[in-house]
């Protein structure tokens, strides 16, 4: 029976559609050609790029190698040299010219391993697919998912094959395995931490995971006990100043968190978390309107933090403009920003936009709020950066109308223009671009010409997504909502059912509600269609009345809220981050996932339409 399961394991694993090997079964130092068949997602990109994330047993972290390409016909292809020393397989993905279409194999990557000279995998190489679901989904040319219980399922496959290799890598499978809530999880993690442990001590560079593995799986007398060690052993240490520091955080009265903080400060003057410590009391003196405490506290600590001074003034500068207090301060710590960021940049970690773009909006915002309108508008036109791929939707919507405001109306509309068609507009910017038209031409036509603007983006969006459709069998549940209802899943059969899993804490949740509250609205008086928005990972044991009020205050009360009281179903769903959206078909199977997301309320509805529909089309054949 277990031979049969390494059959079959294998066997969706290396569903690599759109890609063939010349050999699928490589040996080490082995040249191997591929070839790609762009059918979906980059069916129609002229240019197509690859890259090749190559993986050791035990990699943390890698960057991926340029592929070059060659197109023949209607194919792409190339090739890829296994011959780096203690290589245990590959992984492609691909993306058009500008980098924002990516065919990653539905968030798989498309695979190779090498084998050895029975044809099997090579001794590493299933270790090697349980670690790069931590560091191929870091690395923004995959942008790969996490599946927590495959992940694990390949660690053991691993240990099954090779149990000597659990040595190195147990506490990663440890945490996964925490992480994956798999059944019996706790029991397996319990034995495995006692029989380890039984006979000897963890070493000092252990201590702190084992006694939070101990918490997470409820033994707190071992947890305390592993706990106490490290106390004793340092004092002063990083895990004691992370217990005091998560006590400041976590301090809701104002006086005593100043209290917490100061003897915090006299016990660990050289402390490394300095800058985050700082931060925490900044924010804290911001939202109290205590000018001369911020500057204060931004005096004592900029000489402590080591790097990134740049992100440091930002922040301060960015939570002072966002209460409108003492700009002309706020303007200075910009200002400090900039300036840093000119010594720093090699040193600043990876950013999804570069950090130049980032602290130069915060200085047009600032300068706006300060009536300095021509100004702020030579900053925000620096800040939109010089590619459609640097563009952001928030700075793009601010030029757009401050142009305007300031009578500049022909390059509002050229570059509102290119913001809808790269499909980097928000609501207002198509708002204004629709009112300059109509200014210039009338009422007549204006829908049209948005249409043609948008067709092309459009189009591509709904490749994407639709390139994207799964088919998985959705996990039942039943949860109570905040009216008490028992909301129960297999009651939904012959609905297209939106699952929306969110938490009170969860910044862009809640801006992704105004856009959910309209798509509910779009379909209301359709049976066939159902939202559910699920409340979970929520902290503390008393949020149930967090959650109804900002319900209430929100006005989302026409939301099904269907509440994880223990945070199960995410788990079940595999869920990584939140928001995380599933989009379920009449006969009860996942369809489409859709991590992340917009906070502008057309794209949320267009998003979320088209993949309902598409279900709901596909019901009636």
């Amino acid at each position: 029976m277990r031979k049969l399961f390494t059959i079959f394991f294998l066997l969706p694993l290396f569903s690599n559609a759109q890609v063939s090997f010349s050999n699928d079964k490589p040996k080490f130092g082995e040249t191997v050609s591929f070839t790609y068949n762009p059918s979906t997602i980059l069916a129609n990109s002229s240019l197509i790029k690859a890259e090749a994330f190559y993986f050791e047993a035990k990699t943390v972290f890698t960057s991926s190698t340029p592929i070059s390409l060659i197109k023949e016909g209607n194919v792409w292809k190339g090739s890829c040299e296994l011959k780096k020393n203690n290589l245990v397989g590959l992984m492609l993905a691909f993306r058009d010219s500008t980098g924002k279409l990516i065919d990653n194999n539905k968030e798989n990557g498309y695979i190779l391993l090498i084998h050895d000279e029975n044809g099997k995998p090579v001794n590493g190489a299933f270790l090697g697919l349980a670690m790069i679901q931590n560091s191929a989904m870091q690395n923004p040319a995959f942008r790969m998912k996490r599946d927590i219980l495959e992940q694990v399922t390949f660690f053991e496959k691993e240990f099954e094959r090779n149990p000597e290799m659990k040595e190195s890598v147990w506490m990663n499978y440890l945490v996964a395995l925490t992480l994956s809530k798999k059944e019996g999880y706790k029991t397996i993690i319990e034995k495995e931490l006692d029989v380890r442990f039984d006979a000897k001590e963890p070493k000092s560079s252990e201590l702190s995971a084992v006694a939070a593995l101990y918490k997470q799986i409820g033994n707190k007398e071992k947890s305390e006990k592993y706990a106490q060690i490290i106390k004793k052993n340092e004092p002063k240490g990083t895990f004691v100043q992370q217990e005091k520091y998560l006590k400041i955080v976590e301090e809701d009265d104002n006086d005593k968190k100043i209290a917490l903080f100061e003897a915090f400060e006299k016990e660990f003057p050289n402390s490394l978390m300095s800058s985050a410590m700082a931060i925490t009391m900044i924010s804290n003196y911001v939202s109290t309107g205590n000018i001369t405490k911020i500057k204060e506290f931004a005096t004592r600590y900029e000489l402590k933090i080591r790097d990134n001074k740049a992100s440091f003034y930002n922040t301060i500068a960015t939570q002072m403009a966002e209460k409108n207090l003492d700009l002309k301060s706020a303007e200075a710590f910009s200002l400090k920003a900039i300036e840093a960021y000119q010594t720093e940049k090699k040193k600043l970690p990876t950013s999804s936009r570069p950090y130049d773009l980032i602290f130069r909006d915060t200085y047009a915002t600032i300068l706006e709020k300060q009536g300095r309108l021509k100004e702020a508008l030579e900053n925000y036109k620096l800040a939109l950066g010089g590619t459609p791929e640097e563009w952001s939707n928030k700075v793009n919507e601010s030029y757009i109308l401050l142009a305007i405001k300031l009578g500049q109306k022909d390059e509002a509309k050229t570059m509102g223009e290119a913001f809808i068609k790269a499909g980097k507009a928000t609501e207002k910017i198509r708002t204004a671009i629709k009112d300059l038209y109509i200014k210039s031409n009338g009422k007549k036509g204006v829908e049209a010409y948005i249409a043609s603007l948008e067709s092309e983006v459009k189009e591509k969006n709904k490749n994407e997504i639709l390139s994207q459709m799964i088919s998985e069998i959705a996990p039942n549940f039943e949860l109570k909502d905040l009216s008490g209802k028992n909301i129960n899943l297999t009651d939904l059969r012959g609905k297209v059912v939106i699952l929306d899993f969110w938490a009170t804490w969860c910044g862009p949740c809640i801006r992704s509600f105004p856009g959910m509250q309209k798509a509910q609205e779009k379909y209301k008086n359709n049976p066939n269609v159902k939202f559910l928005f699920i409340n979970t990972w929520e902290q503390g044991n008393d949020y149930l009345p967090k959650v109804k009020k900002l319900i209430t205050d929100k006005k989302y009360t026409d939301f099904t809220v269907p509440v994880d009281v223990d945070s199960k179903i995410v788990s079940t769903y595999k869920v990584e981050a939140i928001p995380t959206k599933f989009i379920i078909d009449p006969e009860g199977n996942i369809r489409f996932k859709r991590r992340g997301s917009s906070d502008d309320v057309e794209e949320i509805v267009e998003e979320v339409s088209l993949m309902v529909d598409a279900l709901l089309k596909e019901s009636k054949k």
